[in-house]
């Protein structure tokens, strides 16, 4: 039986690198762009987020929590910034369609590009599917849509995905769009692929998961959907939901490499009311902190590697250590667990051990070379010495 879907969102996260030459650049640019608009973080207008995250994490992330005259602020000033959030400008809800015959009909309510001040980047789409409540449509439309600027794109068939609105014409027009606001930017494929990061949630109708009832198709439907896999995909596989959040029943997260998906009943009403918004906002900037983590993280040990310039690059890492690296990141129960099962899948920890390994043999080849110079100077010193008490003996012997 087909799972029939209460309510969805799928949110595309798109990393890019823009060089450090070019950021101030543009920064600007987007800055004099009228469809992009600067978020302000007023903590007034944010209490969830301010509330959910630690000091540390809000002074870094959420610039405005601490300051009172933003508005005031000039392009330097704001270039200056940890962190800059612009939300697109869309005149429109985009809808588009996936499909000739069988469309998956989808809109794009909201566009953020969320810039570090290290150069790197997130363009944030989130995504609606229309006119349809099939689970199915959900897994085609999630696997189809994060490879359309990929190189995987080319092996599926978007020459069937139509865009229905002036705005895109086709799913070209989206792949030209996200290169234009990116700047064409890209990650060094040895840091990252260019794939869309996906963050989806889906509650399906209690009548197919509740007290009583679980469809028997739920636990291969919700691999698909973790795994980003198509409909028609033939699951032989299990897949155990990360159990972070006990405190919310009738709920099954995922958590992979390259997405998190959360499929839950409408039997708990928390699951379309709580949940569904600590989702689509404090756990999605939790979750785009750890990407930040994971890219920068990678940068710096790809730049250490090619020795390229390798005390930025310490320099770099210690001051995202000691800023944004603490043991806590939230007072949230839930949160924390989120945090360091996000930080386990991206395997955050072997990056960093990986940095501290290239750190322990730059520091072995200075204390080499240290020890070295001075076996060096104590030789010279002891051959000094030598020589003066020659010549002082060759003095005695020529006085005596």
């Amino acid at each position: 039986m087909e799972l029939q879907m209460k309510y969805q969102y799928t949110y595309f996260i798109y990393p890019y690198l823009i060089e450090k030459n070019n950021y101030s650049k543009y920064i600007s640019k987007l800055i004099n762009d009228k469809k992009c608009e600067l978020k302000n973080w007023k903590k007034e207008n944010n209490l969830n987020l301010y509330n959910f995250f630690l000091p540390t994490i809000r002074k870094y992330i959420f610039n405005d929590f601490n300051n009172n005259k933003n508005n005031n602020k000039n392009i330097t000033e704001i270039i200056e910034e940890n962190t800059i959030l612009f939300n697109y400008k869309i005149e429109q809800d985009i809808q588009g369609k996936v499909g000739e015959e069988n469309g998956i009909f989808f809109q794009i309510p909201k566009i953020n590009i969320l810039c570090f001040k290290c150069g790197l980047c997130f363009l944030i789409i989130k995504t609606n599917i229309e006119n349809s409540k099939n689970f199915s449509d959900l897994l085609n439309f999630n696997y189809k849509f994060r490879d359309i600027n990929s190189a995987f794109g080319i092996l599926k068939e978007y020459e069937n995905i139509k865009i229905q609105t002036d705005t895109f014409e086709n799913m070209k027009k989206i792949t030209e769009f996200i290169n234009e606001i990116t700047d064409n930017a890209a990650i060094n494929n040895k840091i990252d692929t260019n794939r869309f990061y996906t963050y989806s949630y889906s509650c399906i109708e209690q009548e197919q998961w509740n007290n009583e009832y679980q469809a028997e198709n739920l636990e291969k439907e919700f691999i698909k959907y973790s795994q980003i896999l198509p409909s028609n995909y033939n699951v032989n596989k299990k897949m155990e939901s990360a159990d972070l959040m006990p405190n919310f029943k009738y709920m099954k997260l995922g958590i992979t490499e390259y997405g998190i998906t959360l499929l839950c009943s409408s039997t708990d009403t928390n699951n379309y009311l709580t949940l569904l918004e600590n989702f689509e906002n404090e756990y999605l900037y939790l979750y785009i902190i750890t990407l930040y983590e994971k890219l920068y993280l990678k940068k710096i040990l790809l730049d250490m590697k090619q020795n390229k310039n390798n005390q930025q690059a310490k320099e770099e890492y210690m001051k995202l250590k000691t800023e944004l690296i603490p043991n806590n990141i939230t007072n949230s129960e839930d949160g924390n667990n989120l945090y360091n099962g996000f930080r386990q899948t991206l395997k955050l920890d072997e990056i960093i051990e990986e940095i501290k390994n290239i750190f322990e043999v730059e520091y072995q080849k200075l204390e080499i070379e240290k020890t070295k110079k001075e076996n060096k100077i104590l030789f010279i010193i002891l051959l000094g010495l030598l020589i003066l008490n020659l010549v002082d003996f060759i003095l005695l012997l020529y006085y005596r």
